[in-house]
């Protein structure tokens, strides 16, 4: 299978007021909400991605509009999507996380904030009069995860819960932590039903390309093979 072109910057409009702008593994999204804007996603390790303060330049340049970001989501604690919180927190943006995340966040910023820059959020809720909406996902991967949806886009935009890298096909569920992503992708899923959300475009900050609801619908019927199946197949046995 093919993989995406990641090699050069990007900057997409989603819909109208949704930009998604990243390099390589990391991608964020922004929405301009009338006064502000509200970010998600702020993964960076070195040369693997643009760190936020670059995407929001680009965003800046393309649109034209120097709005602020007053709100950044961070959808869970592990260090390489706090990555861009110092330049985040240093342009005044307060922060919207899962309580239980605030003192890994704290750990991670080279000073520590006052607790009102700190919004949190521990159950559904929605922020920007509606325009946005969160809620958790807990998996094995990290115990919360906030997952950003845009009722009136219906956009859904997740931090390493699901997504793929190839033109056209799902990643196997034969390798790690692939395996372990399809669970996600399940739990996701399971959320989303309980809530009633249509869902339009499934975004992630890892990935270019942007599935649709038949993507998601498609990577539910894959599955890991047992492990005699695979025995099986190895030494080619009946």
């Amino acid at each position: 299978p093919k993989m995406i072109d990641v090699s050069t910057p990007m900057f997409k409009e989603l819909a109208e007021n949704v930009y998604y702008v990243g390099l390589g593994w990391g991608y964020t999204l922004f929405i301009d909400v009338g006064d502000y804007y509200v970010s998600a996603g702020a993964w960076h390790e070195q040369g693997a991605a643009m760190p936020w303060r670059e995407a929001l330049a680009l965003l800046r340049k393309n649109t034209q509009n120097n709005k602020p970001v007053a709100k950044h989501i961070v959808s869970h604690h592990h260090t390489d999507h706090m990555a861009g919180l110092s330049d985040i927190v240093e342009m005044g943006t307060n922060l919207v996380l899962h309580p239980t995340d605030i003192p890994a966040v704290q750990r991670h910023l080279p000073q520590k904030l006052t607790n009102d820059r700190f919004e949190p959020i521990s159950t559904t809720r929605y922020l920007a009069n509606g325009k946005i909406m969160l809620f958790d996902v807990p998996t094995s991967h990290a115990s919360h995860n906030l997952a950003l949806y845009l009722p009136e886009h219906q956009i859904l935009f997740t931090e390493d819960l699901f997504g793929s890298s190839f033109e056209t096909v799902m990643p196997s569920p034969n390798s790690w932590p692939v395996m372990d992503t399809y669970q996600r992708l399940r739990k996701l899923d399971k959320q989303v039903k309980t809530l009633d959300l249509p869902v339009k475009d499934y975004v992630s900050s890892h990935h270019k390309r942007v599935l649709s609801q038949a993507d998601i619908d498609h990577a539910l019927t894959l599955s890991c093979p047992s492990n005699d199946a695979l025995t099986s197949r190895l030494f080619q046995q009946a």
